[in-house]
Order: C-alpha cells, then structure tokens, then sequence
C-alpha cells in the first residue's frame, strides 16, 4: 500500500478541510476537517475512500480549503 503526503500550511490558526477527488470531481475521501494552528502541516492518505476501499489506480486530486488551486496525486499502487 502506498501512501500520499498532503502539504499544506496556514498562517494563522483555524479551521482547515481536506478532501481528495476524483478525476470527475467526485469526493472520495474527506482527510480532515478540524482547527490546526499556525504553520506546516503534512497528512498521509493511504489511498483509501471514506468506505474504507482501497481506490483505483489513477490521478486523484486534492483541495484544501486554505488553498483554492486543487493539486494532482497519483495512485500507482495496490
């Protein structure tokens, strides 16, 4: 199973959601929605949906909500 860093920082502290899609846009997996205070933060998302299944290999996006430009992730492994 791989896994996939997700980078982001904030200037001050607060609420940040993360949530990855699919190439359609379809949600796939909300990785957090929760305060983080001020700085860098990196959250590891192993590839699965909000179901718990594993998810097909291919391009997956993912968007902060303190970041508005959505950034590629790539799936290769099983």
């Amino acid at each position: 199973q791989g896994t996939s860093s997700v980078r982001f920082g904030v200037s001050k502290a607060g609420r940040v959601q993360v949530t990855i899609y699919d190439v359609t846009g379809r949600r796939v997996r909300s990785l957090t929605d929760r305060v983080f205070p001020a700085g860098e933060h990196t959250l590891l998302w192993d590839g699965t949906s909000d179901a718990g299944d594993q998810v097909a290999r291919g391009v997956y996006f993912v968007r902060t909500s303190v970041h508005p430009e959505a950034k590629r992730i790539i799936v290769l492994n099983h």
